[in-house]
């Protein structure tokens, strides 16, 4: 026995925790791995779908961030909960969709009820961070979804256009506010 324990000194071996994340669906998530993502919800039910890794990210977390479509439909049919909080971050998945400029991701999650009027640790909506990157195409779709988000302030006190990457996303992203629906 004292000699295994030797070998677990050895850079080459895994902990049983690595193990059973390179296994586990957050892994097949971020891998993009389809059909090992419906394998695992299969064989372990489809709670595992909600189910927080040691960093309270779930599977949707990780799909949504790797920018992997087929695999953020397959978890929200098994009612994957598209508003999800980090525990340190308090992101969610719409906030992971928006960092990566997905619009098909972006319109997938809010047609699955993803609120976009939840703040992250920095007080930031998902329309806060769009209009940050200068992604105008989503901070436009989110707008046009929810006027009232133009008016939430973020943790400095600023509104989402106060946060826009240019002017000329400003004059849009408020023009786009301003119009009637």
């Amino acid at each position: 026995m004292a000699h295994d324990h030797h070998h677990s000194n050895s850079p080459y071996t895994q902990t049983l925790e690595e193990l059973d994340f390179m296994r586990s669906i957050h892994n097949a998530c971020i891998e993009g791995a389809t059909e090992k993502v419906r394998n695992i919800i299969v064989k372990k039910g489809s709670h595992v779908v909600n189910e927080r890794d040691s960093t309270g990210y779930t599977p949707l977390h990780y799909a949504t961030r790797n920018n992997h479509l087929e695999i953020c439909r397959i978890l929200l049919s098994h009612d994957a909960d598209v508003n999800a909080t980090t525990p340190e971050l308090l992101s969610t998945p719409l906030h992971r969709a928006i960092l990566i400029n997905n619009q098909s991701l972006t319109s997938l999650l809010l047609l699955n009820g993803a609120n976009c009027r939840l703040q992250d640790i920095d007080g930031q909506t998902p329309l806060h961070k769009a209009c940050e990157k200068g992604y105008t195409d989503i901070a436009v779709m989110l707008v046009k979804r929810d006027r009232s988000l133009l008016e939430i302030k973020d943790n400095k006190g600023r509104t989402p256009i106060e946060c826009c990457a240019s002017e000329e996303m400003k004059t849009l992203v408020f023009k786009v506010g301003s119009e009637k629906g």
